[in-house]
């Protein structure tokens, strides 16, 4: 079964978010506010990539740890409209999201391992999620 997310992630600007909208893991468009997502998709062609599907309610996202010389990884808990952590996403350098959806421990340790191979050029470890 298609799973269809909609993030809401913090911008490097202070005050301002980024929306990502996620199919099976993977991203399929950013936009700058949630009303950008929805016009967007609102046109035929565009639907094509939710396959047709409506987007969901948006989930708005936590800092949980940053990695890295220069923070250039964290992971961030996806959140439920009481706040409550369903699970994580692991971000690198500016602003990729690598595809997935983890739990709390592997995603600290593969962000980890991400910020360690990117600050000592050695390559990354291979892709992984945990959750469907």
């Amino acid at each position: 079964m298609m799973s269809i997310e909609v993030l809401e992630l913090p911008a490097a600007t202070p005050g301002r978010v980024i929306v990502v909208v996620r199919v099976d893991g993977e991203v399929v468009g950013t936009f700058g506010s949630l009303e950008e997502a929805q016009k967007h998709y609102r046109n035929s062609d565009n639907r094509r990539a939710l396959r047709g599907a409506p987007l969901p309610r948006l989930n708005k996202t936590k800092l949980k740890q940053r990695f890295g010389r220069d923070n250039t990884h964290a992971v961030l808990a996806v959140l439920d409209d009481e706040g409550k952590e369903l699970y994580y996403i692991v971000t690198g350098p500016t602003g990729y999201i690598f595809p997935g959806r983890f739990e709390l421990k592997s995603a600290l340790e593969y962000a980890a391992a991400l910020a360690t191979a990117y600050d000592t050029g050695a390559a990354p470890p291979p892709s992984r999620r945990d959750l469907p």
